[in-house]
């Protein structure tokens, strides 16, 4: 089973946090893939780890 989300808000809306908690979650599940296509070099991302 598997699926895709888009999530889309105001800029500093906590959407980065939100999708972070999400892929900790199901990731108790199986494999989580992140997919950003605005972020650049965002210091949450680089300590995401």
């Amino acid at each position: 089973m598997g699926g895709a989300w888009i999530v889309w808000g105001n800029s500093f809306s906590g959407k980065t946090t939100f999708v972070f908690q999400r892929a900790q979650y199901l990731a108790g599940f199986g494999k989580v893939l992140f997919n950003s296509c605005e972020e650049g070099d965002n210091p949450a991302l680089q300590n995401a780890g």
